[in-house]
Formats: C-alpha cells, sequence, structure tokens
C-alpha cells in the first residue's frame, strides 16, 4: 500500500508541475528519461543479479544477496517509471501529431479496456479461438499489438463521429 501511496504522491507533484501535462520544456524530458533510466536500469540489473544468485546457489551465500533486493527494488522501479515518463512525454512534444491516434484511444480508455478484454477472451478461451498457453512470447507480442491497432482504429473512427467512447456515454 506504501509503493502506491508513494507513486500516487509522486504523479500529484509531477501534475501540479505541469509535467504530465507536457508543459516543461523538451530538455526535461531528456533529462529524466536519462536519469531514470541510466540509474534505474543498473539497480534493476544489480537486483536481478542477486536473486539469480539466491535461486539458483551459485557461490556462497552472503547476507548482502537479501537485503539488496530488498532496498533497491521500489528505487529502481521509481528511476525506471520516470524514465518511461521522460520517454513518453519527450515523445509526445516532439513527435506531437503523429501520437494523436493514442489521444484518441486515451478518450476511449474505458472502452478500450472492455474492447482488449473481450477480443482477449475471443482469443484466448475455449469458445473461441482457444490459443490460452499456445502462443510463444513473440507471438504473445504480436496479438498484443494486433489488439492495439484495432484498438486504435477503432477509437478514431468513432471520435470521428462521436464525442465520447460509446462506455463513456453509459458510464455518464
Amino acid at each position: 500500500m506504501f509503493d502506491a501511496v508513494g507513486f500516487m504522491l509522486l504523479g500529484m507533484l509531477l501534475f501540479r508541475l505541469r509535467w504530465l501535462q507536457a508543459e516543461a520544456p523538451l530538455r526535461t524530458y531528456v533529462l529524466l528519461m536519462l536519469a531514470g533510466y541510466g540509474l534505474g536500469i543498473p539497480l534493476k540489473g544489480i537486483e536481478g543479479l542477486a536473486e539469480w544468485r539466491l535461486i539458483t546457489g551459485v557461490g556462497h551465500t552472503q547476507f548482502w544477496q537479501f537485503w539488496l533486493p530488498a532496498a533497491t527494488m521500489q528505487t529502481a522501479r521509481l528511476l525506471v517509471t520516470l524514465g518511461h515518463v521522460g520517454l513518453f512525454l519527450w515523445a509526445w512534444k516532439a513527435l506531437g501529431w503523429r501520437l494523436r491516434p493514442l489521444q484518441a484511444l486515451g478518450k476511449m480508455a474505458f472502452t478500450a479496456y472492455l474492447l482488449q478484454s473481450a477480443l482477449g477472451a475471443l482469443i484466448f478461451s475455449g469458445f473461441g479461438l482457444a490459443f490460452w498457453g499456445r502462443l510463444s512470447l513473440a507471438e504473445l507480442w504480436l496479438v498484443a499489438a494486433l489488439i492495439w491497432a484495432i484498438e486504435i482504429a477503432f477509437a478514431v473512427v468513432w471520435l470521428s463521429r462521436f464525442s465520447i467512447g460509446p462506455f463513456e456515454w453509459i458510464w455518464r
């Protein structure tokens, strides 16, 4: 619970600083991305190495192998998340109109969530194509990209005629 509260407070701070509204200079997002990834990814690597040594029993088990992953997990997670935020907002500002379809998808987030759930059920369940447990990781990424493309296309077409998504309208 504390990590969720901490992340929400950080999100509120970034919102208050107007960073999440993409109103900071591009340089801010580049620095956020470089600092987040530059510090977070090595920390995740060290954490992963320590856990791997514990799981596989490589070498002698030492005290640091227990406390290091616990001590760095939340910090590394936070830093990598900030790297993602910096990358996304940099792309949003730098690429602008080319990301407009994502904006349409964001305006229909509830509809998109229900659509991806329905598509996932049709693809993976027994009453659909029954692909559960049959696809490789690469094939799963391809299915995810296909679902995302369908959702984006639907959102763009829908919002060209209506102001909000169908389930957003029902929710209101």
